[in-house]
């Protein structure tokens, strides 16, 4: 992985660790120098065509597990889910 999307992914990261629980940093408002190119998004999002989805997973499941899998592989700290009261008040604010 090139240096600039470590760089990013780094940083992101440390927001992740000066957070308190239950906070999550991809529901925060972004933040211009962390913002990945669609190039450095396609980078690190390949990485997930090899994995293997659980079967056992509903097509619903499904869903969200590939995109807990991308917020991951962007170096964010998996959130308790992707409609909660942080998201959408967070979002509200933009």
């Amino acid at each position: 992985m090139d240096e600039i999307i470590l760089a990013k992914k780094n940083r992101i990261e440390e927001h992740e660790r000066n957070l308190g629980n239950g906070t999550f940093f991809i529901f925060h408002p972004p933040i211009k120098e962390l913002l990945f190119t669609n190039d450095e998004i396609l980078k690190i999002l390949s990485s997930l065509k090899g994995i293997n989805i659980p079967i056992e997973l509903s097509t619903v499941e499904k869903s969200q597990w590939v995109k807990y899998k991308a917020i991951e592989f962007l170096g964010y700290k998996r959130p308790d889910g992707l409609r909660t009261a942080q998201a959408k008040n967070i979002n509200q604010n933009l």
